[in-house]
């Protein structure tokens, strides 16, 4: 069963989309189908033109694309994200959809498995666009992706196996390309979580994470023009990680 939650068409305000992101506006609301299994949700608005997103969740029960709320922190990189009890909250879960704002922004969501919760945000003002975006959760429990673009001509590849994890791409600035896969094949990372966070312009990015146990591991870049010419492996039994990269 496919259900779509959404808010009302008209002019409101989303407190989410303060701070880093201004405070935007809602002028209009869209709904699209989408192929879905059991139980799942979607919540979608898009503002501009010639946005498109397809979100696959056939093989999904449970699962929910969308009504997950944005916590900025002190920096950018400390950006948290919470997922909304569709049953306990549910209009402010249906106030936060996945979202892009400006022109030629494209999304490709595929869920899999048992729960899972995605968070979307191309674009922090109507005059950004040409972001892309593919998420793909494999999970059995609850798994999140966040992927937030704040810019133009961004991309960002998310794969997530395994459960109760997360995951999390956040790009701020123009030219930025990221690619996570959190729990390789054969390797679930349980209980981990991993942030790439590019505050820059034109930097290339790719992580891996193998997470045994509970961890916590983060990637930041802070700098212009970087590029890692094979993808970065983190591989732990549940220690922290943080690595940053400055070249400012």
């Amino acid at each position: 069963m496919f259900e779509t939650r959404h808010i009302r068409s008209g002019s409101q305000t989303l407190p989410r989309r303060a701070g880093i992101l201004g405070a935007l506006t809602l002028c209009a609301f869209m709904t699209f189908p989408a192929s879905a299994g059991e139980k799942n949700v979607l919540i979608l608005e898009q503002q501009g033109t010639r946005n498109s997103v397809t979100v696959d969740q056939t093989n999904a029960s449970q699962s929910q694309v969308g009504g997950v709320e944005i916590i900025e922190g002190a920096a950018f990189s400390d950006t948290e994200f919470n997922v909304l009890s569709l049953d306990l909250q549910p209009n402010t879960a249906a106030e936060n959809p996945i979202l892009q704002l400006g022109a030629d922004n494209v999304a490709d969501i595929t869920v899999d498995g048992v729960g899972g919760a995605v968070f979307l945000q191309q674009g922090a003002n109507i005059n950004d666009g040409n972001n892309t975006a593919t998420i793909d959760i494999n999970t059995t429990g609850d798994s999140l992706a966040a992927i937030l673009q704040a810019g133009s001509n961004n991309n960002a590849g998310l794969t997530v196996i395994g459960n109760t994890t997360e995951g999390r791409i956040l790009q701020l600035g123009d030219n930025n390309d990221a690619q996570l896969q959190v729990g390789l094949d054969g390797l679930p990372a349980n209980g981990a979580q991993a942030t790439v966070t590019q505050d820059g312009n034109n930097n290339t990015t790719n992580v891996q994470v193998v997470g045994i146990s509970n961890g916590q591991y983060s990637y930041t870049v802070q700098a212009n023009g970087t590029t890692t010419s094979v993808p970065v492996t983190i591989q732990t039994n549940g220690a922290s990680v943080s690595v940053t990269q400055t070249q400012f």
